[in-house]
């Protein structure tokens, strides 16, 4: 039962998605991925183990005091989009083994990016203020992206 349950998922969903042209599959990847992230940021949030406000620190890079959030956010899924785009057409054949691994292993870019450029945020040249720097925002910020890559792999899958 499980097993028919299965093979019939697999022809109605995974079959049709992994036909889908590369740039829609890695387009709402990267979306996909962008939503889980930013939902394992608001559970961090609520739980108290984080402070950290993505949309906030996005948004204050156009240093427009209106709409901060909702720019930040923009900014923020259309990052997630390009990422899910650079991994499809310049990672993903590269890589080794299924689609989440493949996504674990591209989803260190990005945190690699981030520890040469959370130092900044700590001298306070950039996003001055909107986000708190130290041990366990470096931690939570690779833990995010790793989050996002492991969706972005699931979703973009394997062929």
């Amino acid at each position: 039962m499980v097993e028919r349950a299965s093979t019939t998922l697999h022809t109605r969903v995974a079959v049709p998605w992994m036909a889908l042209p590369t740039f829609w599959r890695a387009t709402v990847a990267g979306v996909a991925a962008t939503f889980a992230m930013t939902a394992w940021i608001y559970l961090t949030q609520a739980a108290g183990v984080s402070q950290l406000e993505v949309a906030r620190a996005l948004g204050t890079l156009f240093g427009i005091q209106e709409n901060v959030v909702l720019i930040g956010t923009a900014v923020h899924v259309v990052i997630g989009v390009i990422l899910g785009l650079i991994y499809a057409y310049g990672f993903y054949e590269l890589l080794p083994g299924p689609g989440w691994t493949r996504g674990l292993v591209y989803s260190l870019l990005p945190t690699t990016f981030v520890g040469i450029f959370m130092p900044l945020v700590a001298w306070g040249l950039v996003f001055s203020g909107a986000i708190a720097f130290g041990a366990l925002a470096a931690t939570m910020w690779i833990v995010n992206q790793l989050v996002y890559g492991l969706v972005l792999g699931l979703f973009y899958g394997t062929k």
